[in-house]
């Protein structure tokens, strides 16, 4: 399309790229027109909120930057449509999100190592995808491998290279027959859930599980099952008095994708998705299935209520009642677990009279 522009010619739309990447791409290659004007809108919807309020560390939710990567009201767009004549209907079929779980644009840090080194071969520049933006972004789908997140996070517009400059000092090695195995029931799962359809019932509890099962760990809280049992190096506690609704929009956000892979092993155990061979297979090779997948999905119902104040379990009740459109006897005991677990807990919460 670019290609017919008669005054310079800027970087190829490529699909599934993220337009922060693009954009990153022209500047440093210089090929963009008017790049001032990009620089511009880059540095003000990055720039955080001057209000402090002195003595308070305000761990979330996070500084209110505008989402200039999936967002097509932002500055960004606009000079791209200004300067190109690149109409709305294209810039929507480009680069608007494919779905609604999005991460915040601070946890946007998750990448495919493989596809960033070959994006360096092919185009000379590093390119972000928009399918690493999710909350249930955890395999490439086409390297077959999770998805990488650094120990540093960076503003938007240094993760690209900070991320390159990682894996190209990364070493890798053979996937063994496991990685293989699970990639292939991660990937499935992934699948699945990205092409639930958004509004439904059953979206909408499918949706509410898994972010109650990564919900954050507070002082006062404590972290989903996904969270905690899925979790490989000492998790840093938020120190906040979050509601239910914040420690799930948090966890969401701040979980790596093995702990995403752990929420949705969860959920396809008890949907049927993950069959008991598999399931036995996963528990006999690795150690966080193991310890984290109880016994039975009955018992896993009562868990989720652990912790719950008597006004979040109803809440919580109403969004997972949906899963029973899932025909699936595990679902049910779950279902069950959790249903008799929630009764006894509003009958403990009623004032004695």
């Amino acid at each position: 399309m670019f290609d017919e522009l008669s005054s310079g010619k800027p970087p190829r739309f490529i699909l599934g790229e993220t337009i922060l990447s693009w954009v990153m791409r022209g500047l440093g290659q210089n090929k963009l027109r008017n790049p001032h004007l990009f620089r511009s809108a880059i540095n003000q919807s990055l720039v955080p909120p001057k209000r402090v309020v002195p003595g308070v560390v305000e761990s979330w939710p996070p500084p209110a930057f505008e989402d200039i990567e999936f967002d097509l009201d932002t500055m960004l767009f606009k000079i791209l449509h200004d300067t190109y004549g690149t109409g709305a209907t294209v810039l929507r079929k480009q680069f608007a999100a494919r779905q609604s779980g999005l991460l915040d644009i601070h946890f946007r840090h998750t990448y495919c190592s493989a596809c960033l080194l070959e994006s360096m071969v092919t185009t000379g520049f590093p390119i972000w995808r928009q399918s690493w933006c999710y909350t249930t972004s955890v395999y490439c789908v086409e390297h077959r491998r999770p998805l990488m997140r650094p120990r540093d996070t960076f503003t938007p517009e240094r993760r690209i290279w900070e991320a390159y400059h990682y894996s190209a000092g990364e070493r890798t090695g053979q996937s063994s027959i496991f990685d293989r195995r699970i990639a292939g029931i991660a990937i499935r799962l992934q699948h699945w859930i990205e092409s639930l359809i958004p509004g439904q019932e059953l979206t909408e509890g499918v949706e509410a599980l898994y972010g109650l099962l990564l919900a954050k760990r507070t002082a006062l809280a404590p972290g989903g099952i996904a969270s905690m049992g899925f979790s490989r190096a000492q998790q840093i506690l938020c120190r906040l008095n979050l509601d239910l609704h914040e420690r799930i929009e948090y966890g969401l956000n701040d979980s790596d994708p093995y702990q995403r892979m752990g929420a949705l092993l969860l959920i396809g155990w008890l949907s049927g998705m993950v069959s008991p061979t598999e399931i036995v297979y996963l528990r006999h090779h690795d150690h966080c299935v193991s310890r984290t997948l109880p016994p039975s999905p009955h018992q896993l119902g009562r868990m989720v209520t652990l912790n719950l104040s008597a006004e979040e379990v109803m809440v919580v009740r109403e969004k997972l009642v949906k899963l029973g459109e899932i025909s699936s006897t595990m679902m049910s005991s779950f279902l069950e677990g959790f249903d008799g677990a929630t009764s006894r807990s509003l009958r403990s919460s009623r004032p004695k009279r």
